[in-house]
Parts: structure tokens; sequence; C-alpha cells
């Protein structure tokens, strides 16, 4: 799991295109400045806010869109 710092979320620098694609739909739809942003693996990535909350998204490559969930295994996350 790895951190995005402040200038990797502004320029977009991710691992995957379907990161790019997440980072993407979350710029858009959240005030980003108000979370932590954390590549999981090739296709998720999780926000947390101050008091710990937090979301999973991925992309559905087969829909071609951006889905989240606040449920996610910790077992299925993978370092990258």
């Amino acid at each position: 799991m790895k951190i995005l710092t402040k200038n990797e979320i502004e320029n977009n620098h991710v691992d995957t295109i379907e990161q790019f694609k997440i980072l993407t739909y979350i710029k858009k739809n959240i005030n980003v400045n108000n979370f932590n942003i954390f590549l999981i693996n090739k296709n998720l990535i999780k926000i947390t806010d101050k008091e710990n909350d937090f979301l999973y998204f991925s992309y559905d490559n087969v829909r071609k869109k951006v889905v989240y969930f606040d449920k996610f295994s910790k077992d299925s996350e993978m370092v990258l």
C-alpha cells in the first residue's frame, strides 16, 4: 500500500490505467484535500478521512465505470 502525496494527486501520478481512471473520478467528485489516498493494488484505491472512515474505489472494466464500497478483505490488499 502506498500513500499518494499532494503532488502525485495533482499530477495524476499513479502506476496503472485503472488507477488513473479511479483517481480522475475521485478528483471530480470529492474534495481530495480532505482525504488521504492510498494505492492498494493495480485496480484499487482507498481513501480515508480525518476520522479514519474509508471507502474503496475500483474500476470495473466490463461496465467501464468506477465503483466504490466500504468493505474490503484486508487479505486481498496487495503491496505494489
